[in-house]
Formats: structure tokens, C-alpha cells, sequence
């Protein structure tokens, strides 16, 4: 269910950066579950083109075992 937004905006409406930061907030949230904070960083790396900032390649070292 996170990366849907992220389908839906890409798909439906263009980028919106409500949909960006809000997938860059999930992403950061380390009270999140890490499966919510590894599919927000899927999907912000999916809807920008920026390069992956360091703290995104982080996430899954942070949260997967």
C-alpha cells in the first residue's frame, strides 16, 4: 500500500511533491515498520530523478535482516 500513491500520482496525475514528500517522510520515520520504510524509499526513488542520497541507501541496511 505505500508504493501505490506513488503508482497512482506517476501514472494518473504526473509528481506531485505532496506524493514526494510524503514517500521521503515514511521513508525517514524510524518508528515506522521497516517494510513501510523500505517501500517509501522504493517509491520516492521511483518518482524523482535526483540521485540516491545516502540516507536512501541506508534504509535498507537499517532495517532489513
Amino acid at each position: 500500500m505505500v508504493s501505490a500513491p506513488a503508482q497512482l500520482a506517476c501514472e494518473h496525475a504526473g509528481i506531485h511533491a505532496d506524493t514526494v514528500a510524503w514517500a521521503r517522510a515514511c521513508r525517514a520515520d524510524a518508528t515506522r515498520p521497516a517494510e513501510v520504510r523500505v517501500s517509501a524509499a522504493l517509491a520516492w526513488s521511483c518518482l524523482v530523478e535526483d540521485p540516491v542520497p545516502d540516507a536512501l541507501r541506508a534504509v535498507p541496511e537499517e532495517t532489513v535482516t
